[in-house]
């Protein structure tokens, strides 16, 4: 048949197929009874999908032209799917059920044959355009550019359909519907559909940086879906709001612990602790909980938790423009966490992931930039100021983990082997794709933003970071993978995962993009990080060459250092300049002024006269006050000043469940010998042995103390083996043994095994009244310490303290001791 024949009778297929939607969708419309009336609707529904499958497989310009596959989807499926569904949540019904299911698996087959016939009625292959691996093939005619705009539509319904199948079976299993969107979206990157759907899978297995991720993506593409800046309103919403629950919790631990710390200063009244540390320097009453989270004791998977909290929270700020207040106390705690979250290896996070935060960063940028065209494109509104501020600060930290681990990675028997570990393979890719975006975007961060408040979230000098990652990865030795620029015999094409995920992104269409290759010989693992190498080391040369430069290079000492120029805020003296007015606004009206108000003069001597009968009262209550104080010191005891010199740590058994590596790094660094009571040795050898059963919540709760009580056993009986000089045990009633091979005690019976552990640090507090009675009246009393116990047992450690027993939690001490 000939064009312009198959043009004429699309055309003609078209008109009838539009009647025939007009007739279906007026019987939808009205509510469909018996079979008879199903029968009908099928009928037409074979008709309409004959007549608008014969439009797209004969001009494709024309179904391009009218949206025939949308047109195709809405009325032929997607409304008598919606029938189905709206009638099944009416009315639980097998039979309607398997009605849907069966228009479903019609849909699958229907759309995936239409594929296949349109790949081969104009001969091309949809696995070519979906090779990752591969670059798309070159000289493609624009009926088959058109074939594949159609085909990804058509993907992206079979998406729909695979979709509406798990919620009709009630599963959760959206694999192959994130399949065929991911399909769909390598087809056409630069359609925003693709990534819509995609985010609302996310939502429906509750990943909401994904979801946000998406919806972005969907707004920055070509051709944007504008419906998804609604639903990141919503997901901001919902970050907003959990965020403001998460510091409403901690605000209340945190009034919590200053309540107890006010009780235990009214308990302590009297008391003074003086902690020595073995270099001679002292701090006076160290509170035994530390009032701030060290966030390098979360788990991966609690802090990656928090980190994405914060994230979503900081941009739903710059997003919504609401809370900006707030903005720069969220972003560096956001930056602490992600700080914190780097140093974890395995790396927590990982490439897609850290791509995900990249391009985030990327819209924000972009979403915040000023929309007055008139002004000139250095410009930058005080959001778009912070969303730069925050990106480069990320950046910043992703360098300074990268050199870290290079550095490592360089002085390990892996290299040159591999050019990289598997830590740097998950953060390099967000380091290439972050200069990519500055490298074709200058404008947007030079000059540099101002920097955040100093006390606010960790210091981070993004230029210095990238200096000195620039200089350990110019020692990295590529000269054996040769790469090529254009093809050549028995060469692969090396395409980079980065650069695929960011295909169509708005912010990056203006990054260059080069064609590599490789020998087929060579690793292509290798090449790739050869590659991406190869960018870093262009970009450093770009930082020295831009005006201002950021970066310069020293050539007699071959490296690289920042010449970036400092910002000063602006009200860094705003406080110390501005003039104290607030003094000036209070009027005193003098007692004469008060005496003149007009009214009647009895009762302004009445009024006088009470006031002065209340200053009377006020002032014997005060003298009543101060004489039943002065009353209470007389029977008060005397201060006492605890001077705490730590030689010998006193653990209770929770120490060994719930920090044991913090005591192990205690007991390496040599500073301290670690007593260990007998009893606390026999309830780890019975906690090694099992539990009882319901004495721990959980059944992996109770493996975890089991696992956690024989290693410490293991442990300790290898280090008694090996004689440590700084390790001892010891029995309640303080004799020291130098084996615990036979570790059985005749003990008490009417004390606790808390009893037995204070009873071993009592042994070494003799404290003979001579010594530290005082000789002046109204000194203090003085005790010397030696001997530190550590326990988080509040009950515990309330015994300690009424025996002047110097007490700390495992945590505390070691921070206070400064053991790395």
């Amino acid at each position: 048949m000939s064009r312009h024949r198959c043009q004429v009778v699309a055309q003609q297929l078209l008109h009838e197929a539009l009647q025939i939607d007009n007739q279906l969708t007026h019987i939808l419309a009205c509510r469909v009874h018996g079979e008879d009336g199903w029968r009908n609707i099928h009928r037409m529904r074979h008709e309409l999908k004959g007549r608008l499958q014969q439009v797209l497989l004969l001009d494709p310009p024309l179904a391009n032209k009218h949206s025939i596959e949308q047109l195709l989807w809405k009325s032929a499926y997607y409304q008598v799917i919606e029938v189905f569904r709206k009638n099944l949540v009416e009315e639980t019904d097998d039979n309607t059920k398997a009605q849907l299911l069966q228009i479903l698996q019609e849909g699958t087959d229907f759309f995936e044959g239409l594929v296949k016939r349109m790949q081969a009625v104009y001969n091309f292959d949809l696995e070519t355009f979906l090779d990752a691996n591969q670059p798309p093939p070159d000289n493609v005619n624009r009926t088959v550019k058109l074939c594949l705009v159609i085909a990804q539509k058509l993907i992206i319904c079979l998406g729909d359909i695979s979709r509406y199948r798990e919620q009709a079976n009630e599963t959760t299993n959206y694999g192959r519907a994130r399949s065929w969107y991911m399909k769909a979206q390598q087809l056409a990157p630069k359609n925003g559909r693709p990534y819509n759907q995609l985010a609302i899978l996310a939502l429906y297995t509750r990943r909401k940086l994904d979801a946000v991720y998406y919806y972005m993506r969907s707004l920055a593409a070509s051709n944007p879906f504008i419906t998804a800046r609604e639903s990141l309103m919503s997901l901001f919403d919902e970050a907003r709001k959990k965020s403001e629950l998460v510091e409403k919790k901690k605000e209340e631990e945190k009034d919590l612990r200053r309540k107890k710390n006010e009780q235990r200063q009214r308990t302590t009244k009297h008391r003074i602790e003086i902690w020595v540390s073995p270099d001679g320097s002292s701090t006076e009453n160290m509170d035994t909980e530390s009032p701030e989270e060290d966030l390098s004791q979360l788990s991966g998977i609690e802090l990656n938790k928090r980190f994405v909290l914060s994230f979503l929270t900081v941009h739903g700020k710059l997003f919504t423009k609401i809370g900006m207040e707030l903005f720069a106390e969220s972003c560096g705690q956001m930056l602490q966490e992600f700080s914190v979250l780097l140093q974890h290896s395995p790396c927590v996070i990982s490439s897609h992931r850290l791509l995900q935060l990249m391009a985030i960063n990327m819209f924000a940028i972009e979403n915040t930039a000023l929309k007055d065209e008139s002004l000139e494109d250095s410009c930058r509104s005080l959001l778009q100021d912070y969303s730069v501020q925050m990106g480069l600060d990320m950046f910043g930290l992703l360098c300074a983990r990268c050199a870290e681990l290079m550095t490592s990675h360089l002085n390990s028997p892996d290299y040159p082997a591999a050019l990289m570990n598997e830590d740097l393979h998950q953060l390099t890719a967000g380091v290439k794709v972050w200069t990519d975006w500055m490298m074709c975007h200058a404008g947007l961060w030079n000059p540099t933003p101002m920097p955040r408040p100093p006390d606010i979230g960790p210091q981070i000098d993004p230029w210095k970071c990238t200096a000195d990652l620039c200089n350990i990865l110019k020692d990295v030795d590529t000269s054996h993978i040769k790469l090529y620029r254009h093809r050549k015999e028995n060469c692969d094409p090396i395409i980079l995962s980065e650069d695929n995920l960011m295909a169509g992104f708005v912010p990056m269409l203006g990054a260059p993009v080069e064609s590599c290759f490789i020998h087929s010989t060579v690793d292509k693992e290798i090449a790739r990080d050869s590659m991406r190498l190869e960018k870093l080391g262009l970009f450093s040369d770009y930082l020295c060459g831009i005006e201002p430069p950021m970066l310069a290079y020293n050539v007699e000492t071959k490296q690289y250092y920042s010449v970036a120029p400092v910002n000063q805020s602006e009200n860094e003296h705003a406080e110390d300049e501005c003039p104290d007015s607030a003094s000036d606004d209070v009027i005193i009206e003098s007692e004469e002024e008060t005496e003149t108000v007009s009214g009647d003069e009895d009762h302004v001597r009445h009024l006088k006269a009470k006031r002065e009968h209340l200053k009377r009262k006020v002032k014997e209550r005060s003298k009543h006050k101060e004489n039943v104080e002065a009353l209470l010191d007389k029977d008060r005891h005397k201060k006492i000043e605890l001077e705490i010199h730590p030689r010998f740590l006193v653990p209770d058994t929770n120490c060994f469940i719930d920090h044991f590596n913090l005591l192990i790094s205690i007991l390496e660094s040599k500073k301290y010998t670690l007593v260990i009571p007998l009893v606390v040795i026999n309830e780890l050898d019975g906690l090694a042995k099992g539990s009882r059963e319901g004495q721990h919540e959980s059944r992996e709760h109770s493996s975890m103390v089991q696992q956690h009580a024989t290693t410490a056993v293991q442990y300790l009986e290898s280090q008694f083996q090996r004689k440590n000089s700084h390790l001892r045990a010891q029995t309640s009633k303080g004799s020291i043994l130098e084996t615990i091979a036979f570790r059985s005690e005749e003990i008490d019976t009417t004390g606790t095994n808390d009893d037995l552990i204070l009873s071993c640090c009592l042994h070494y507090c003799k404290d003979k009244a001579r010594d530290f009675m005082p000789k002046e009246k109204d000194a203090p009393v003085r005790l010397y310490r030696d001997v530190v116990l550590l326990t988080d047992d509040r009950n515990l450690r309330l015994k300690a303290h009424t025996c002047n027993v110097p007490v700390r939690e495992v945590a505390s001490f070691k921070k206070w001791s400064k053991i790395s």
